[in-house]
């Protein structure tokens, strides 16, 4: 195969969001809008898919306001798929919620009981539409 008959992919990776209670005046909303600022803007290129390389949450407090927690991620992310798929370079290619691809990482593991609770209740959520 020619490098010029070569498919090319493009990854949106994310990593290090930390919805938690760690910081007291954290807007996601606000971070998300700044994220998606910058790649409407700036960003020119059809993204295929999306790979969230972990620490969604932050550990030192995943057992508490679990629910508000999720329901925070599965928003953000969803409305980061929306986002995305308003660019107009991306009407070619709609993303869904299978588009993209969690990784765990060492924040959204709870540091008592069952270590992926937080983070299995959080794709169940995310991925309830995809079959």
């Amino acid at each position: 195969m020619e490098k010029s008959e070569r498919m090319a992919m493009t990854v949106l990776h994310l990593s290090d969001i930390h919805i938690g209670d760690v910081c007291e005046n954290c807007s996601y909303a606000d971070y998300l809008k700044r994220m998606v600022r910058v790649l409407k803007k700036d960003y020119d290129k059809i993204i295929d898919i999306v790979i969230v390389t972990g620490d969604i949450f932050d550990g030192k407090d995943n057992d508490k306001n679990v629910a508000k927690k999720i329901k925070i991620a599965v928003e953000w992310f969803r409305q980061l798929l929306d986002d995305i798929n308003e660019r107009m370079v991306q009407k070619v290619k709609i993303l869904g919620e299978e588009d993209i691809l969690f990784v765990p990482g060492n924040h959204d593991i709870c540091r008592k009981g069952e270590p992926y609770k937080i983070y299995a209740h959080f794709l169940k959520a995310f991925y309830i539409s995809v079959k």
